[in-house]
């Protein structure tokens, strides 16, 4: 058999062929550059977030309820703190920089089994925030305070529509009869939000059904909406509850973020002072200027 070894310019034409070819052979099955987890496992990430001083984490990734440093799955941060340095404040330099995000993982971990994050701060001020993707979608964040801290989550995807109410956007206080109640949306479901149905009580009475239609709020996306249906009330205080009904035509699947609510407290309107003064032919005393240090 004769073979063939390419050299010099030969070499580097059958170099650059070979490289033209490569993105069409990727093209063809993008599949291969994605790790796939068997069935029964998803696919976790976390990113971690650090403040002013990175050095002073540490933190690991467990099965559920066990103790730092038993059966650890994965180990960040800074080792020199480890499971006991938490507040120990004699930290030497290394784990993560400072004001950076990190992805750590991925992991495939058994769908619907729980898991823990144990997280140690040297000095004992907090900081360091963590952000779990199941399947490529955030699921759960926690922050740390103090010197130490455990969170536990689900390695659960997405359900397809989850609509999830972060707060309403209107005025504790107000004067005016008439409210737009404006609601933050938050899609925490695998599928766009096309189409929502809210409804909210005042006081607890009878709700007032509103839909929103021609959305496009993708997964993990944040907006804010208005209720089509404005208020209107005299003076006095309010409770208001805003509630999701419906999701793209059906049901949401995660009721425990459905809901949320605030009091507003409409006032008497204050009346226009000055024309009554120009009308009554009074001319207001000027008691400073500029010139006595007045912004």
């Amino acid at each position: 058999m004769l073979s063939f070894y390419p050299t010099g310019r030969d070499a580097l034409r059958l170099l650059r062929f070979c490289c033209c070819l490569l993105p069409i052979g990727f093209a063809v099955s993008p599949a291969v550059l994605q790790a796939q987890c068997p069935p029964g496992e998803v696919e976790v990430t976390i990113d971690v977030a650090t403040d002013n001083f990175g050095y002073e984490l540490y933190w690991e990734l467990l099965p559920d309820g066990n103790a730092c440093g038993v059966g650890t799955l994965f180990a960040g941060g800074n080792p020199a703190v480890g499971c006991t340095g938490a507040g120990a404040q004699n930290q030497a330099p290394g784990g993560y920089g400072d004001n950076l995000t990190v992805t750590e993982g991925p992991w495939c971990l058994i769908e619907g089994n729980t898991y823990t994050i144990q997280w140690n701060d040297d000095w004992g001020d907090g900081g360091g925030t963590f952000t779990v993707f199941v399947e490529g979608l955030p699921r759960y964040t926690f922050s740390g305070a103090g010197a130490t801290a455990r969170w536990d989550f689900d390695a659960v995807p997405a359900p397809e529509r989850d609509a999830a109410l972060n707060a309403l956007v209107v005025p504790a206080f107000t004067a005016s009869s008439s409210l737009e109640l404006r609601v933050e949306v938050e899609n925490r479901g695998s599928s766009t939000i096309t189409d929502l149905d809210v409804a909210y009580t005042v006081d607890g009475g009878s709700p007032v059904t509103g839909s929103l239609s021609g959305l496009s709020l993708a997964p993990a996306e944040t907006a804010v909406y208005t209720h089509p249906v404005p208020f209107s009330g005299g003076v006095g205080t309010y409770a208001f509850a805003m509630n999701v009904t419906g999701v793209n035509g059906s049901t949401d699947m995660d009721a425990s973020n459905n809901s949320v609510g605030k009091t507003v407290e409409v006032l008497e309107p204050i009346p226009n002072l000055v024309d009554a003064m120009i009308a009554e032919g009074t001319t207001p005393e000027v008691i400073g200027t500029v010139d006595d240090g007045l912004d």
